[in-house]
């Protein structure tokens, strides 16, 4: 298996990054996250078959990070999973435990036609990467196709309600296609530390490449969990401001 040395990891987000440009004969692998993580947002399909094609010339393999992709409405449609058989170089990572809610178990899988890297991974991987327990759930996942349809009906609809809720409170959202919304809320600047104290854990992304301390995300729950913290979002906005820590 080629050494995968230069590496280049890419956020298509960042303002004026001209992707295709950067890659060449030099760089041995392109990561992309399609939804993006932390934005859910999807990459345009007629940019990613570029990107395909350009690694495809230059020898370079693209790994895409397919993980978040069960909750698009559509996915079919943005997936590169169709395209396997033709790129040898096209490699797509998959995971029940996101798509099935079991994070304890971390089961998930890579696909490739590439058999030498197929070969490489299983030599170069654990003897047991896989736990019984994990096996057995994967197969019964599989069963739950009624699972998978309603997940993406709440899912939608939530996200939709927590996006109107956050850009009410004058937060600013970029248009998440997955299971999370990712926005920005400039006060207060320590809103994650203050939400700890009423029982909710949100993602802090101030340690992602040109983000700051006030842009977060969260996670789409049930209306009942949404809604309680919507209210301590408010709850923690409106002390702050008694306090003068605006």
């Amino acid at each position: 298996m080629k050494k995968l040395c230069g590496q280049l990891i890419v956020n298509l987000l960042i303002a004026g990054y001209d992707l295709l440009k950067k890659i060449n004969s030099r760089v041995d692998l392109v990561v992309i996250c399609n939804p993006n993580n932390p934005t859910g947002k999807l990459i345009d399909e007629d940019l990613l078959l570029e990107v395909l094609e350009k690694c495809c010339r230059t020898g370079t393999k693209l790994l895409l990070d397919e993980c978040f992709m069960d909750f698009v409405d559509g996915d079919k449609a943005y997936s590169l999973c169709s395209k396997l058989d033709k790129y040898h170089n096209l490699i797509i990572l998959k995971a029940f435990t996101k798509t099935y809610a079991m994070p304890g178990l971390r089961l998930g899988y890579c696909m490739t036609s590439d058999v030498s890297l197929i070969k490489g991974l299983h030599e170069n991987g654990q003897d047991w990467n896989v736990s019984i327990p994990a096996q057995a759930a994967g197969i019964a996942a599989l069963d739950e196709e009624n699972y998978l349809l309603a997940s993406k009906e709440l899912i939608r609809v939530e996200r939709q309600y927590l996006t109107a809720q956050l850009e009410g409170l004058g937060a600013k959202t970029f248009g998440s296609e997955a299971n999370y919304v990712f926005f920005k809320l400039e006060k207060p600047e320590n809103l994650a530390e203050l939400l700890r104290k009423h029982g909710f854990l949100i993602r802090e992304c101030n340690n992602y490449h040109n983000l700051g301390p006030t842009y977060y995300r969260i996670a789409v729950k049930t209306r009942y969990t949404n809604r309680a913290l919507i209210k301590a979002i408010k709850e923690v906005r409106r002390n702050a401001l008694i306090i003068g820590n605006y």
